[in-house]
């Protein structure tokens, strides 16, 4: 009975010890576990908070970048408007001053046609002022009448003039008449009637400056060669040079030129 129980109590110390061992291993794995488990914790803790840090950073530069992309597209937009807009101002710029150059011009060429009518204006009552003066005249209004019956080649014509030329007609007739037949060996009638209108003033009114119109054949066939009529071929003939000469700042040597254009 000692033996058993000293191997009771042998077996218990034993047993005590084992126990104690135990529950020390026991104690430090829970030690370790938790330090493991801490380790664990920090670890995971700290990839996490790098890839954390990671998706932040990579957030950061996609943010940056999408908003530099942004910046630059609206850059581009703006600058691409801003050129749309100049040149839309430039063609704009160009089509005022193209619409101005042409209203220039038009205000350049209204104010010459209103020089040339004035000229011609000028013209006409210089031939109004000659027809006044019988010594220039009279070999004029001769030049005329005969002319105008080289050009008619008709055995009878009525010159027809104005009241106030009559008288003056009927003094160099015949001489007009022996100067035909010596240009052209044939004899002529003529008879003269005064049925042209005096000079007038008022553009609603007949009006003749001077000079003379030959009727011929009943009158089937008349020749204008009054002053008016000259005048006017002059113009027409005599305009081109007449537009420089005058545009040239030489209107009185225009006027003059178109004046001698009249006579014969």
């Amino acid at each position: 009975c000692i033996r058993d129980r000293v191997s009771t109590q042998s077996t218990g110390s034993k047993g005590c010890i084992l126990l104690s061992k135990r529950k020390f291993s026991l104690k430090m794995n829970d030690q370790e576990a938790r330090q493991r488990i801490d380790n664990m914790v920090q670890f995971i803790r700290k990839d996490a908070q790098d890839n954390a840090n990671k998706i932040n950073v990579k957030a950061s530069d996609e943010v940056n970048q999408e908003k530099d992309r942004v910046i630059q597209a609206q850059k581009q937009k703006i600058t691409t408007e801003f050129e749309k807009r100049e040149k839309q101002v430039e063609v704009q710029k160009k089509i005022a001053y193209s619409n101005e150059l042409n209203k220039s011009r038009l205000r350049i060429l209204k104010a010459r046609e209103e020089s040339i009518k004035y000229l011609y204006q000028q013209a006409k009552e210089k031939l109004v002022e000659l027809s006044k003066d019988h010594e220039k005249y009279k070999p004029l209004l001769k030049k005329l009448i005969l002319q105008g019956l080289i050009k008619l080649s008709e055995p009878t014509v009525i010159v027809r003039v104005r009241p106030e030329d009559k008288q003056l007609v009927e003094s160099i007739i015949e001489d007009v008449k022996k100067e035909y037949s010596e240009k052209t060996s044939l004899n002529i009638t003529l008879s003269i009637d005064d049925k042209l209108p005096s000079a007038n003033s008022d553009p609603s009114k007949p009006s003749c400056s001077g000079g003379v119109v030959f009727s011929a054949k009943g009158g089937r066939i008349m020749v204008n060669n009054t002053l008016d009529a000259r005048l006017e071929l002059a113009y027409t003939v005599s305009l081109p040079h007449v537009r420089k000469i005058l545009f040239a700042n030489n209107a009185g040597k225009g006027k003059g030129k178109l004046l001698s254009l009249i006579h014969i």
